[in-house]
């Protein structure tokens, strides 16, 4: 969701104002356009004018939904912070391993050597793990958000 609080933005506007940004005449988000509306639905405006509008918000509001049903880890931006820390990963073992080489170093130095490999891996499998559970975790928000919205501009208005 947006951090505006259109709903009570939106009770300040006049129908004319609601109708642009409703229609998607404005310089404003599609959530934004869906809470105009949802203000001139309370509002008891007669939305037989701009059915059409109506209409489309719906259908674009589902394909956005789908679209997020269908969005892939591959291509996001989670997956490319993992892959950064994998390639940060590669990058540190093969230092460790031209270091080595050029400082054959005593048991203590391979002790530390260990440490560092291991400590690296954790670090790459937990913010894999993280990220790709947080990518999950803004999917579902997302869509259920989305959803909710769906719902309240489907739903028959009361007034």
């Amino acid at each position: 969701m947006s951090a505006y609080n259109w709903k009570e933005i939106f009770r300040s506007k006049d129908e004319k104002e609601l109708i642009k940004i409703y229609g998607g005449d404005s310089h404003l988000n599609f959530e934004a356009s869906i809470f105009a509306g949802l203000e001139l639905k309370e509002r008891g405006f007669d939305f037989n004018q701009i059915e059409q509008i109506h209409k489309q918000k719906v259908e674009e509001l589902k394909a956005d939904i789908l679209e997020y049903q269908n969005l892939d880890f591959k291509k996001s931006k989670h997956f490319k912070y993992q892959i950064n820390a994998g390639l940060s990963l590669a990058v540190l073992v093969i230092l460790m391993i031209i270091n080595h080489k050029q400082f054959q170093g005593d048991g203590i130095y391979k002790f530390y050597e260990i440490i560092i490999y291991v400590l690296a891996f954790s670090i790459v499998v937990i913010t894999s793990k993280w990220n790709f559970n947080r990518f999950k975790k803004n999917k579902e928000k997302t869509i259920k958000e989305k959803t909710e919205l769906l719902r309240k501009l489907t739903m028959p208005s009361t007034a």
